[in-house]
């Protein structure tokens, strides 16, 4: 999968289920602008971690930044969220 096929299945997914929907079930303000985030239908979740390292080489370069993974087995979306240094 190339990084447009991923980004083309984030839209998708993301069209399917709304961001704020997660943001709200693990806790975190649905108008929250510094982040950049993803999720996941959790069912595939493993298999898109896998495609972090690109991701973050295409994105991020050499920017510092934290990764924060939120999984909830009896919710069916995962969380990634990525703050820059400067935003943490």
């Amino acid at each position: 999968m190339t990084m447009d096929e991923f980004m083309l299945l984030v839209e998708k997914y993301e069209a399917k289920c709304p961001i704020e929907n997660t943001l709200r079930h693990f806790g975190y303000p649905e108008d929250i602008k510094t982040t950049l985030y993803r999720q996941w239908d959790k069912s595939q979740y493993l298999k898109k971690l896998s495609f972090l390292p690109e991701y973050i080489d295409f994105a991020l370069q050499d920017k510092p930044f934290k990764l924060v993974f939120d999984y909830d087995p009896d919710y069916p979306d995962t969380l990634i969220q990525i703050f820059l240094k400067d935003e943490a």
